[in-house]
């Protein structure tokens, strides 16, 4: 009886564990104005433009955009900008007041970023799932 007391809870700790980096492990899909000319960029290159160090990728003028907050806007900075919120938000704190540039807009909602992506040449985002994105191509990094 103890026995199958203990494999059940077993199973419930595997399945809750599952659960929890599932959840934790939310996809980042890189976005771009349908006309950007371009479908993979540079995993280093995502960095630099969303840290404003690049303005022009492949002669088109980059309009970078992000999520204000929320589970992929933290994953699309761990996996692309390796910083976490904090620091990005410090980071842009410091180049407006010292006048070396602008954050990128940023979005509440997801389906707000895609609308502006959609109708602005030039404009990158992200979002966790692309088959909600209409007008927008997918962009693949690489490293």
């Amino acid at each position: 009886m103890m026995n199958i007391k203990l494999k059940n809870l077993y199973i419930v700790c595997i399945l809750m564990l599952g659960c929890f980096i599932s959840a934790t492990s939310q996809e980042v899909i890189l976005i771009a104005h349908k006309d950007i000319g371009f479908d993979t960029i540079k995993s280093k290159d995502v960095k630099y433009i969303f840290l404003g160090k690049i303005r022009k990728l492949k002669g088109v003028k980059i309009n970078p955009v992000t999520i204000k907050s929320g589970d992929v806007h933290d994953r699309f900075l761990d996996l692309y900008i390796k910083r976490n919120s904090r620091q990005y938000s410090k980071f842009w704190k410091k180049i407006l007041f010292t006048g070396k540039g602008k954050p990128p807009k940023s979005f509440k909602t997801e389906a707000e970023l895609i609308k502006y992506v959609a109708s602005t040449p030039g404009a990158i985002g992200y979002i966790s799932k692309l088959d909600k994105a209409e007008g927008v191509i997918q962009l693949k990094a690489k490293d």
